[in-house]
């Protein structure tokens, strides 16, 4: 069995160094409560191209992204006994390799020994936290 984890919301907070970069360049004091769905950018005033934009520089200084939830890593690796594992993510080509270092360097890579980071998929993820899919 497939199972795919989404990068952006799920695994990453990218949203939180977004919206850091948001804050400063236009003068908002957007927040993560804000962001209710990928078209957010059209409420603020901000262009798609610019939401876009920040959204690849934040994974450019990926090192600030931080992972959603504490352990979540090893809550990944915990469902993996559940089949193959890939990561899958919409990105720019610019940012893959900032991706890839983000998630190896969190011990994805331990975590995902059989899945791979997918860069063609455009789905986004409706799961808010990966402890919903662990057996309890």
């Amino acid at each position: 069995m497939k199972i795919a984890v989404d990068l952006d919301g799920v695994l990453a907070e990218s949203m939180l160094v977004w919206c850091e970069r948001a804050n400063r360049e236009f003068g908002t004091h957007l927040n993560m409560e804000d962001l209710d769905s990928w078209s957010s950018w059209s409420r603020f005033g901000i262009s798609k191209d610019d939401f876009y934009r920040l959204l690849d520089e934040s994974w450019i200084d990926w090192e600030q992204v931080p992972p959603t939830e504490p352990g979540v890593a090893d809550k990944v690796a915990r469902i993996e006994k559940f089949g193959d594992i890939d990561i899958v993510t919409g990105r720019s080509k610019g940012t893959e390799e900032a991706a890839k270092s983000w998630s190896r360097t969190r011990k994805f890579d331990t975590a995902i020994s059989s899945g791979s980071l997918v860069g063609e998929t455009r789905s986004i993820s409706t799961m808010t936290s990966i402890s919903t899919m662990l057996p309890t």
